[in-house]
């Protein structure tokens, strides 16, 4: 996981430096996040406990389905899926310049949760 101000930050970096022809860039966050780490990061944003539940295998398409997916475009979602699970997709891949985000998940979070907090006050 990677916060998208650290995707900007890198991607307004890469366009004041100069350099020709093509480069290939993976941003990464600063650490990587299992799904406990993201339940512990929102359950302290959110003063509360957080569990997590995995979500069975053979249940995803009607997961995808009933969250809003249209049902022809789970395929290529599992399939990413189960690459990550894996590891088949991962980062470090050869010919590639890996840039290292600093912004936590936590702070991610906190930034979402008061933003949603502050158009709930403005209503």
């Amino acid at each position: 996981m990677v916060a998208t101000q650290d995707i900007g930050r890198t991607g307004a970096g890469v366009m004041q430096q100069p350099w020709t022809g093509t480069r290939y860039i993976e941003v990464a966050g600063p650490r990587k996040y299992s799904a406990l780490d993201v339940a512990q990061a929102f359950a302290a944003v959110l003063g509360h406990k957080v569990e997590v539940l995995a979500v069975p295998r053979e249940t995803w398409v009607q997961t995808f389905v009933a969250h809003g997916m249209p049902e022809d475009r789970t395929a290529p979602r599992a399939e990413m899926l189960d690459g990550l699970n894996s590891g088949w997709i991962d980062f470090g891949v050869a010919g590639t310049e890996r840039v290292t985000g600093v912004t936590e998940l936590q702070s991610v979070l906190q930034t979402l949760v008061s933003r949603t907090e502050s158009k709930a006050a403005h209503r």
